[in-house]
């Protein structure tokens, strides 16, 4: 009788554990999210003195992350119609979305619920190569600033 209560006991353990694991990945596993930021910091370029420096911007802005009908991922600014990146790839065995179209990068980890977003554009770039490039505008040292950003996710 005791064995058959320890098989039991250890079996309505196992079924518990289970559920839980069950449960707490479909509250993971969304179709969509809503992510907002919570530090945003980066580089601006003083014109007055030609120097970049550190720079912290306002943090608050707020992406909603959705299965694309056509299969990936899609971040879009909150409000906006068109994406912001196309995520081709899902979600890896780690729980990472990993999204780039080489100005913007964007990451995310379903299991944390937190996300990583960086404009890489601005320091690097030698704007005089670019000029007379249709659909570029003109633009100087200082046009566009370095920005990462952190924050968290809820699923929606």
């Amino acid at each position: 009788m005791n064995r058959q209560h320890g098989i039991a006991t250890a079996f309505i353990a196992f079924l518990a554990s289970a559920i839980a694991l069950l449960v707490s990945g479909a509250a993971v596993a969304s179709d969509s999210y809503l992510c907002i930021a919570d530090l945003s910091t980066g580089f601006s370029f003083n014109k007055d003195t030609g120097e970049w420096h550190r720079a912290n911007f306002a943090a608050g802005e707020k992406y909603v992350l959705s299965k694309a009908k056509e299969g990936g991922w899609v971040v879009r600014e909150m409000g906006q119609e068109h994406p912001l990146l196309r995520c081709p790839g899902d979600f890896n065995a780690g729980n990472n979305l990993i999204c780039s179209d080489g100005i913007n990068d964007f990451r995310m980890n379903r299991h944390l619920l937190r996300y990583l977003k960086a404009f890489l554009i601005g320091y690097y770039v030698d704007y005089s190569d670019l000029r007379g490039l249709p659909g570029i505008p003109e633009m100087k040292e200082g046009g566009d600033t370095p920005e990462l950003e952190i924050g968290k996710c809820t699923p929606i």
